[in-house]
């Protein structure tokens, strides 16, 4: 695709194309003659196509919306492309109702590729603000010059001096009123890119099962706690919680009644350590926990509690009424001493000394050599 034929295909490729998932160079600006530097021809008129559909059928510009129509005009997907020809047949068509359930399917597929391209795409917009800034600083430093060249004139010869400053003033309020009118596009640009990077980033650091931050968010925050921590000596803690064996519960039970074990053990581990710490799905059965003001023995105290607690519950299949039985965690916790990528590792050895001393108990870093 060797140029965009119109302003309004560019307009939607402009709009479209800063969303394309994976690994992807940062949108470029679409008056750019080097728009196949930056994507392959057949990306680029995909990527237009999408653009195209969203606006046909009047969808909200959204990261998700733009993933579920890429996958649909790919093909990919034959579930989904069954789906969207499906609901086209229908006399109500294709609606951001309809976009999101299939969307909410998808949870979780925004990589962080993706993220990171909007970024860059919102970086480009600021770029634009700030080089329109400086045409517009320039254009009145040049105005300036004229006026002071003029108001030289001025006793040589009244009439022509005040006609030049009048075609000046002239051609310097058509030159601000073009400036405002970009600069007020790319604002409405930025902001809708701010809102859709904002959105996606929630998205990409969510597990959608169980509703709370992921690895990569726990990732972010742990970051951040350790940053904070280089200008004080506070404690603080990690742990890592693992439901004990879990698998058999989905092996009698179904993968259904094993995500509302999930939910469960998430909800306590949220609703029990409420403020005191940062509570995310690490993987699989395990969660992982982050009690940036605590000491070891208060988030023990703390975790403990919510250990028994669970313990205490009995437990029923409510798709067959059989009971599921005893259900426990066992948890791994270790002090922050500098490095939390070390902390976590101690977490973890500590999670396994747990799992061997029998399950449903604590242990704490540092483990005694045996």
């Amino acid at each position: 695709m060797n140029a965009i034929p119109n302003a309004e295909q560019r307009r939607r490729f402009r709009l479209s194309s800063w969303l394309a998932p994976g690994e992807r160079q940062p949108a470029p600006d679409i008056q750019s003659t080097h728009l196949g530097d930056a994507f392959r021809a057949g990306d680029a008129a995909l990527y237009a196509e999408v653009g195209d559909f969203i606006f046909t059928h009047r969808l909200p510009l959204s990261a998700d919306v733009f993933g579920v129509v890429l996958d649909y005009l790919r093909g990919g997907d034959s579930a989904l492309v069954f789906a969207v020809q499906e609901q086209l047949r229908t006399t109500q068509g294709l609606d951001a109702a309809f976009i999101r359930t299939l969307a909410e399917d998808r949870s979780g597929t925004i990589r962080p590729a993706a993220v990171a391209q909007m970024a860059d795409g919102l970086a480009a917009q600021l770029g634009r603000c700030l080089t329109l800034i400086g045409q517009s600083r320039a254009s009145a430093q040049d105005y300036g010059i004229a006026l002071d060249r003029e108001a030289r004139l001025i006793a040589v010869n009244d009439g022509d001096a005040i006609g030049r400053l009048i075609d000046l003033t002239v051609q310097a309020v058509a030159t601000s009123r073009r400036m405002a009118e970009k600069l007020e596009e790319t604002h409405r640009e930025t902001s809708l890119l701010r809102d859709n990077l904002d959105r996606a980033q929630r998205i990409a650091e969510r597990d959608h099962l169980t509703g709370l931050i992921n690895r990569r968010g726990f990732d972010v925050r742990l970051r951040a706690r350790a940053e904070a921590d280089a200008a004080n000596d506070r404690p603080w803690c990690v742990a890592l919680c693992d439901i004990d064996d879990f698998k058999a519960v989905n092996d009698r039970h179904g993968h259904d009644t094993g995500d509302r074990v999930l939910k469960l053990v998430a909800r306590a581990l949220e609703s029990d350590l409420g403020n005191s710490a940062t509570v995310a799905r690490h993987g699989g059965e395990e969660f992982a926990c982050l009690f940036a003001d605590s000491s070891l023995d208060e988030a023990c105290a703390q975790l403990n509690a919510v250990r028994a607690a669970i313990a205490d519950r009995s437990l029923v299949n409510r798709d067959t009424g059989k009971p599921i039985g005893a259900l426990s965690i066992s948890i791994g916790l270790a002090e922050v001493h500098g490095d939390p990528v070390q902390a976590m590792r101690d977490a973890d050895a500590a999670l396994y000394v747990a799992k061997r001393s029998g399950k449903n108990r604590i242990a704490t870093a540092p483990i005694d050599s045996e």
